[in-house]
C-alpha cells in the first residue's frame, strides 16, 4: 500500500471519528426526554445530514457508525436501561434503519460496537431480541446477517453470543 493510500485510510477514519462524535452528541441532546419527538429527530437529522463529514463518509458507513453513537449513549451498557433507550428512540430508529438493507448496516454497528467493548457480550442476544420485538430490525435481517457472519469464520465470539437467540426467533 502506498503512503497516499495509507493518508486516504487515515482521513477516512479520522472523518467517521468526528462524526460518531458528532452523531453522538446529538443523540445525548433527546436524553433528557423519555421519548424522541419529532422535532428532536428533525434536529438529529440536521446534524447528520448536514454535516460535511457525512458526505465524505458511505451511506453504509453512515448508518452503522449512527448506531454504534447510539449504544455508546450513557446506560446503554446494561440491557433494561438499553431497551428503555431503544423505545424511546424507536422513531429516529424506526426512520433510519426501516429498510432491510439498512438494517444490515445497523447489526453491522452491532458488531463493530462489540469488537471493540467486549464487555457488551452478555445484551447481544438481548438487544437483537429486544430491536426485532419493537420491528426495528427484521428477524429475517438477523438471520441474514449471522448467516454472512458464518461465512466470514473469524467471528466466533459474536457467533457464539447469537445462536441461542436464533432458536427463539
Amino acid at each position: 500500500m502506498s503512503s497516499f493510500d495509507d493518508y486516504l485510510r487515515l482521513q477516512e477514519e479520522k472523518n467517521e471519528e468526528i462524526f460518531t462524535n458528532q452523531v453522538f452528541n446529538a443523540l445525548k441532546s433527546g436524553l433528557e426526554y423519555a421519548e424522541i419527538t419529532e422535532e428532536i429527530r428533525n434536529q438529529i437529522d440536521l446534524v447528520i445530514l448536514g454535516s460535511k463529514i457525512t458526505h465524505s463518509i458511505a451511506d453504509e458507513r453512515v448508518k452503522m457508525l449512527l448506531f454504534m453513537a447510539f449504544l455508546r449513549l450513557p446506560g446503554n451498557d446494561q440491557i433494561e436501561g438499553l431497551k428503555k433507550r431503544i423505545d424511546g428512540y424507536s422513531t429516529l430508529l424506526n426512520h433510519y434503519y426501516m429498510r432491510p438493507s439498512y438494517q444490515f448496516f445497523l447489526l453491522e454497528g452491532v458488531k463493530a460496537h462489540f469488537s471493540s467493548n467486549p464487555s457488551f457480550a452478555p445484551h447481544i442476544a438481548g438487544l437483537l431480541k429486544h430491536l426485532s420485538d419493537r420491528r426495528i430490525v427484521a428477524v429475517r435481517s438477523i438471520l441474514e446477517w449471522y448467516e454472512g457472519i458464518l461465512e466470514e469464520e473469524e467471528e466466533a465470539d459474536i457467533l457464539a453470543l447469537i445462536r441461542p437467540l436464533l432458536r427463539t426467533l
